[in-house]
C-alpha cells in the first residue's frame, strides 16, 4: 500500500518529511497523580512504595502528633500506630508488605520497628541507644542505624552492628537489596556493605558523599559534594559514581531506584526553587511538574522519595490549595491513534473503525510517547476541529515524542 500523504503544497510534504526525520527526541513520559491524603490532620508525606503499589510514610493525626501510615488504593491510608509514644513515621516496605520506620516509645526513646498486618508494630530493639529503620528487603532484611552505628536486622539473628569505615567512628544505614547488599554513610563519605566488608564509594570530586537507595542490579544513588556544590549520582562497579546534574541549579539530592535504572529525587533551579525530578539514561533529568497536566491540581511537586520497578514514584508537594500532602505518579501508558479520511465511524482516533478523519485531529490530543497511525489518503492541514478551512498559513504542528507511522 502506498506512503500517507501531507498536503498543502508540494513544498510542504518536502518540509514535513524532513522534520520527521529531526524528530528523534526521546519520549517524555506521562503520568497520573494521586493526592494519598492524610490520617486526620493537615499534612502528610511519603517515603517508599513496593511493587504492588502500597505506599508508606508519615501524618499528622487530628489532634496533634504524627503516626506512621501504610496506603493502597483499595483500603487508602491505614494508620499503623505507635510504639506507645506519640509519634512514629513509615520510611521501608518490602513486596510483603512489611513496613519498617521508627517510632517513640511509651519511656520517649525512639526506636526501630518492624510492622505486618498479622502482627502489628514490633519493637527492633537498639545497640544500646536510640535507633532507626530505614530499609526492608524481600527477605525481611532490616537497616538503620543505632546510637552511632549502622545496624542489619533479621529475625535470626536479630540486629547486628555493620562498623564504620576506617577513617570515621560513625555510621548509618539507609538501603538494603534482595542481595543483601548495604549502603549508607560513615563520616563523610558513602559505603557498601557486603559480605561482612564495608568499601568507600569515594565522592564527586568534593568532601563528602551519601547514599540513600540501591537496586537489584548494585546500582546506588544519593548524593555528593563537587569543587563548589552538592549533586546526585549514580554508581556502579562498572563506570564508578556518574554525576546526575541538576535541574539548572547548584544541588540537586538522589533518593530512590528501581531495576530499570531510573532515579527520583529534588533538585533546585538558577532561581533556588526546589522541584521533584526523574532521571534515567536516556533523558536525563526531567522536572516532574513538567510531566503533570495543566489541571492536575497540584501547584508544586517538591521531592521525590521512591519509585518501584512499575515506574511508580511516591513523595511530597502542595495542592493547589495549599495543602502539603504525600503522591502517587502512576505512568499513563503511550495511547496509538488511527487517522483515515476515508474512516465514517465516531471518528475519535480510539481504532481504525473510529478513526479521525483528519491529521491535525490526532496532532491536537497526541501527547510525548503517543503514536499515530495514518492510512494512505490527502490530509491538509487546514482541516480539523478549531482549524479555519481554506488557511493558507495553517501547517502541520508536529510534537516532540510522538511517532507518526504510515503505510497503511
Amino acid at each position: 500500500m502506498a506512503d500517507k500523504t501531507y498536503l498543502k503544497t508540494t513544498l510542504a510534504i518536502f518540509a514535513i518529511l524532513f522534520l520527521l526525520a529531526q524528530l528523534t527526541f526521546a519520549a517524555s513520559p506521562r503520568y497520573e497523580i494521586t493526592d494519598l491524603g492524610t490520617l486526620g490532620g493537615r499534612k502528610s508525606w511519603a517515603w517508599a512504595i513496593n511493587d504492588a503499589g502500597q505506599v508508606v510514610g508519615g501524618s499528622t493525626i487530628a489532634g496533634g502528633g504524627t503516626h506512621a501510615f501504610r496506603w493502597d488504593s483499595s483500603n487508602g491510608m491505614i494508620d499503623l500506630s505507635t510504639l506507645g509514644g506519640p509519634r512514629s513515621e513509615a520510611i521501608g516496605i518490602n513486596n510483603a508488605g512489611q513496613v519498617v520506620g521508627n517510632s517513640r516509645t511509651a519511656v520517649g526513646e525512639n526506636h526501630a520497628f518492624l510492622w505486618y498486618k498479622t502482627d502489628g508494630m514490633i519493637d527492633l530493639g537498639t545497640l544500646g541507644s536510640s535507633s532507626y529503620a530505614r530499609d526492608i528487603n524481600d527477605a525481611g532484611q532490616v537497616v538503620g542505624s543505632s546510637g552511632s552505628h549502622a545496624f542489619l536486622w533479621d529475625s535470626i539473628n536479630g540486629m547486628r552492628d555493620l562498623g564504620t569505615l576506617a577513617h570515621s567512628s560513625w555510621s548509618e544505614a539507609h538501603g538494603i537489596n534482595g542481595c543483601g547488599r548495604v549502603v549508607g554513610i560513615s563520616g563523610d563519605h558513602v559505603f557498601l556493605w557486603e559480605d561482612s566488608e564495608m568499601t568507600d564509594l569515594g565522592t564527586l570530586g568534593g568532601s563528602r558523599s551519601r547514599a540513600f537507595g540501591i537496586n537489584d542490579a548494585g546500582q546506588v544513588v544519593g548524593d555528593s559534594t563537587t569543587p563548589g556544590e552538592r549533586h546526585a549520582f549514580i554508581w556502579d562497579s562498572t563506570n564508578g559514581m556518574v554525576d546526575l546534574g541538576t535541574l539548572s541549579g547548584n544541588e540537586s539530592y538522589a533518593y530512590g531506584i528501581n531495576y530499570a535504572g531510573q532515579v527520583v529525587g529534588g533538585s533546585n533551579t538558577a532561581a533556588g526553587d526546589w522541584y521533584a525530578f526523574i532521571w534515567d539514561s536516556t533523558t536525563g533529568m526531567l522536572n516532574l511538574n513538567d510531566l503533570l497536566s495543566a489541571n492536575s491540581g497540584w501547584r508544586v511537586l517538591k521531592g521525590a522519595k521512591d519509585i518501584n520497578n512499575k515506574g511508580q514514584i511516591v513523595g511530597y508537594g502542595y495542592t493547589d490549595s495549599g495543602e502539603y500532602r504525600a503522591f502517587l505518579m502512576t505512568p499513563v501508558p503511550p495511547t496509538i491513534y488511527y487517522v483515515d479520511d476515508d474512516s465514517s465511524g465516531a471518528n475519535d482516533g480510539s481504532t481504525w473503525a473510529e478513526a479521525f478523519n483528519y491529521l491535525q485531529d490526532a496532532l491536537s490530543v497526541a501527547y510525548s510517547g503517543d503514536e499515530i497511525r495514518v492510512a494512505q489518503g490527502t490530509y491538509k492541514p487546514d482541516q480539523g476541529a478549531g482549524i479555519t478551512t481554506g488557511d493558507r498559513e495553517a501547517t502541520f504542528q508536529l510534537i516532540n515524542g510522538v511517532t507518526l507511522k504510515g503505510g497503511y
